[in-house]
């Protein structure tokens, strides 16, 4: 994958059919340390879930590759596993101002 993303201008995006971040054949996390891809593109049932999906994601954007999710018609519109990805990370957050922050444990 990395030799045709080398050999092309065209911005390479995959993934919709990739398994966890650690799977198979390397997974995402093999796509994306060896930028071997310009956009992932986790489909959220196929990838392993909304956690494991938020995983990918996450991961590529530390990298700084970005991510686009796949909509799996029989499941949800890819704008509304969107929305819930951003919820669990706007839940994420106030869980840890809920939580730690009133403890004095701090961050």
């Amino acid at each position: 994958m990395k030799e045709i993303k080398a050999a092309l201008e065209t911005p390479i995006l995959t993934g919709e059919d990739i398994y966890l971040l650690n799977g198979q054949l390397g997974g995402f996390k093999k796509l994306i340390d060896e930028r071997a891809v310009d956009i992932v593109h986790p489909d959220l049932v196929s990838a392993g879930g909304i956690l494991e999906t938020k995983k990918i994601l996450d991961y590529a954007e530390e990298a700084g590759i970005a991510g686009a999710l796949h909509s799996t018609v029989l499941l949800l519109p890819g704008w509304l596993q969107f929305m819930l990805l951003q919820l669990q990370k706007i839940f994420l957050l106030l869980s840890i101002i809920i939580l730690i922050i009133p403890s004095g444990r701090g961050w």
